[in-house]
């Protein structure tokens, strides 16, 4: 009881302040919460150097984590730095002044990122530290503080010299893995901040770490800290000679090895790179200093590698290639001589090899049909480099080397990687030399290329010639047009299929054609389609005129030998889809119904479908041709995949009269025809005949696609003869019965509007027709509405006969 009135001790309260221990007593909320731990003077009191040893001790031990784990109140920093900063004195006992060191090192561990100006005052302190037992604690205090040396601020002026002075100390106390993370990023996020000298010095120091024993970790993090210097620095001159001897005395070290490599090409790639070999060179030759042999074994091994030794090598390679040819050598001999090759190629590519890259090639040239694919690619691309306008006589030595990797080999590889190298030679330089290359280089390199034999290099070609195609402005264009028209027209060229040998294969569903042959045709078409969408917009309008010439021939030849292949038809279709797309304005210009719905097409001022005067400059696309490979289409196609195509599309291509008129009128009159043949063919086996047809697929389903094409046909009545008029009214007639009975009654009722005299002679089986409709809603209002217009037109008949 006589304990109860009285102050509970200071530990305690300190205790309850931070949270430590467990209280009986609840505690007393206050009405201000703050996140900031603050020091009373209390605290400060028993921390500082008037508080017992002991009792001082103590506490500075129990607010380490506090200081490091918590936010403290403004200047505490200060407040605390200054209790406690005669306990890092060197005359201080050691455990007393490594427990301030670690008291300071939590207070920055938590502080530093509220930390400002302090920072160097701290850096001062560290720097202050003299006693070799506190080093352990100075890395880690400066490793703080510096953020593991990215931020030097306010003391990234002194920290240069301060490393250099520290780094032998800490060489001595065996700390230097700790030091060298340290290094680097200062290297690399402050290199700004170090004179060269102190740059030198630590160069200095840090080549001399490789001379001691140290494990491969050191040895690596000391080869970090000197690719830093050569990527994020620069090497002074005066400290290459240490450079180089670090680096030769690690390059014989099996897990620094590659490293140390790697560091040399960097440091020879320098403006130090000359005098780094010549430094080389003169330690292997200087006599007066002692023998060191790991320095003398890596300086050869970096110098034995270098352009003379190179010389001799490539010479003896060249001796025996020469000796091969004549005599009758093991082939082991020879499968050696090639590995060497393959090896110093290998050398080339990552950039180690430092003899004569002309020579290495030039060896490489005369093997050329004994090397592997990969290596004859390497030799084209290394001749690359030197085909550019800035050389004399560029486009013969493109020729040349077409002429002997493109017409010269037979590897497939080889020759794709040729006419790689051709493309890109001509997609940079054709802006300017287009007429020069053509004709020097392309038209006679491509000239009978239809008859080569590589399909796959016909189809790289074909490629090749139409992206040339496309950029092309000159008339060397037609040429290039001639040399893809060659290669489309080989595969069909020379073939003839007997007509009854045609009608079994496409009921067998069989091929006609190999489909591999014309994959080039394939590419032909598929690429020529492209550009000329990209032509139909752009001048001259011949190079479109042309291609669309070259399209519908190669329907033409198709459809003279019937090709039923699977790539034939899809060609036929790709085609088909592109002709049938062409619209013509009011105006007779040309444009394609590529736009989505509700966008104006847009038409060409180049491309015509009729001739005018007001385009002088206008090419005319005669779409009589498209026309007549649409009736040979309706006529002879066995793939009901190209004719559903074609069939679908025409009822809006005939809404585009000013392109189907522009046509011989006598075309429209023998589509009428072929159309009416299609639905008066009463027998299931014309729908049989077709290839890639669906499953039961029957004559009423073949019907529905013709019948909205014969509807679209009435519109063009004034270009049939009375014959013809009578058989498509009989036509839409037949379909009264049939799935398209709406479309044929709303048809027959604009030809009652259009075709007057015909249709009151055949209104009678018309309307007979009628009453064999099934009575249902769908079709009740078309019929209504035909019968309202008879009416109509009936009564009118007669009231203008009374008036009369």
């Amino acid at each position: 009881m006589a304990n109860s009135g009285k102050q509970p001790p200071l530990k305690e309260k300190v205790q309850r302040l931070f949270g430590f221990g467990k209280s009986t007593a609840p505690l007393t909320v206050p009405k201000t919460v703050t996140k900031e731990v603050v020091f009373t003077s209390e605290i400060l009191k028993e921390i500082g150097p008037e508080s017992p040893a002991n009792n001082r001790i103590r506490t500075i031990r129990e607010l380490c984590e506090v200081v490091r784990h918590r936010h403290l109140e403004e200047n505490a920093v200060e407040a605390l730095w200054l209790q406690i900063a005669d306990l890092v004195q060197p005359q201080v006992p050691q455990e007393n002044r490594h427990l301030a060191l670690h008291f300071l090192h939590c207070l920055l561990e938590g502080q530093l990122p509220f930390m400002s100006i302090i920072r160097g005052h701290f850096f001062r302190v560290i720097q202050n530290l003299t006693e070799p037992a506190d080093i352990c604690y100075r890395l880690d205090l400066f490793k703080t503080l510096s953020e593991c040396g990215k931020n030097l601020l306010y003391f990234e002026d002194e920290t240069g010299e301060f490393l250099l002075k520290w780094m032998p100390a800490v060489m001595d106390a065996g700390r230097i893995s700790t030091l060298l993370p340290i290094l680097l990023n200062v290297i690399k996020y402050n290199a700004a901040y170090l004179d060269e000298e102190i740059l030198s010095g630590l160069v200095q120091q840090t080549c001399l770490i490789p001379n001691n024993k140290l494990t491969d970790d050191e040895l690596n993090k000391c080869l970090q800290v000197m690719d830093a210097i050569i990527c994020y620095s620069y090497l002074p001159s005066d400290s290459l000679y240490y450079f180089v001897a670090a680096l030769c005395h690690t390059v014989d070290k099996g897990p620094c090895s590659e490293h140390s490599w790697e560091l040399m090409k960097k440091l020879l790639g320098t403006y130090l790179g000359h005098s780094a070999i010549f430094t080389m060179l003169s330690m292997l030759q200087d006599k007066s200093e002692p023998v060191d042999i790991l320095l003398l074994r890596g300086a050869i091994f970096f110098t034995d590698l270098m352009y003379v030794t190179w010389e001799i090598i490539l010479d003896i390679l060249e001796m025996l290639l020469k000796q091969i040819d004549k005599c009758n050598f093991d082939r082991r001999v020879v499968a050696e001589t090639h590995q060497v090759i393959t090896v110093m190629e290998s050398l080339h590519s990552t950039r180690q090899f430092f003899g004569p890259s002309a020579r290495l090639f030039k060896i490489v040239e005369m093997c050329a049909n004994r090397r592997p694919t990969s290596s004859v690619c390497a030799l084209i691309e290394y001749h690359q480099q030197f085909i550019h306008p800035g050389k004399e006589n560029w486009i013969k030595a493109l020729y040349d080397l077409m002429d002997k990797y493109l017409k010269g080999q037979t590897r497939t590889e080889v020759r794709k990687k040729a006419l790689d190298v051709l493309n890109l030679t001509l997609s940079i330089n054709t802006h300017v030399y287009e007429r020069e290359l053509i004709d020097n280089v392309v038209i006679p390199l491509f000239f009978n290329f239809e008859m080569d034999p590589d399909v796959e290099v016909r189809c790289k070609a074909v490629e090749l010639l139409l992206g040339l195609c496309e950029d092309c402005h000159s008339n060397e264009f037609f040429d290039l047009v001639y040399i893809i028209e060659k290669i489309i027209q080989r595969p069909l060229t020379g073939v003839s299929i007997e007509s009854d040998k045609r009608e079994e294969s496409a009921t067998a569903g069989g091929v006609t054609a190999d489909d591999s042959s014309l994959a080039d045709v394939y590419r032909a078409i598929m690429k020529g389609i492209d550009v000329f969408k990209n032509k139909l917009y752009t001048t001259p309008a011949s190079h479109c005129q042309k291609l669309y010439k070259l399209l519908t021939s190669h329907l033409e030849l198709q459809y003279s030998h019937l090709y039923l292949g699977n790539t034939a038809c899809t060609l036929r279709k790709a085609v088909f889809h592109l002709l049938l797309s062409l619209r013509a304005d009011s105006r007779s210009r040309v444009g394609l119904a590529d736009r989505k719905p509700g966008e104006r097409h847009v038409f060409s001022p180049y491309c015509m479908c009729t001739g005018s005067e007001d385009f002088e400059a206008s090419a005319v696309l005669e779409y009589e041709l498209t026309f007549k490979l649409i009736l040979q289409c309706l006529d002879t196609e066995r793939d009901w995949t190209v004719l559903q195509t074609v069939l679908e599309t025409l009822p809006r291509v005939l809404e585009n009269k000013t392109l189907v008129l522009s046509a011989d009128n006598e075309l429209i009159y023998n589509l009428c025809e072929k159309l009416c043949a299609m639905v008066t063919d009463r027998t299931a086996e014309r729908s049989q005949k077709f290839i890639n047809r669906p499953t039961n697929f029957t004559r009423e389903d073949f019907h529905t696609y013709v019948f909205p094409v014969l509807a679209s046909m009435v519109t063009y009545h004034s270009f049939l003869n009375r014959t013809s008029m009578r058989d498509l009214v009989k036509c839409l007639e037949f379909g009264l019965v049939s799935k398209c009975a709406k479309i044929c009654v709303t048809t027959l009722r604009i030809c009652s509007l259009e075709m007057k005299e015909l249709m009151m002679r055949m209104l009678p089986s018309v309307l007979l027709s009628l009453t064999k409709i099934s009575a249902t809603i769908s079709m009740a209002i078309p019929v209504l509405a035909f019968l309202s217009s008879r009416l109509s037109i009936q009564f009118l008949v007669l009231l203008c006969g009374s008036i009369s």
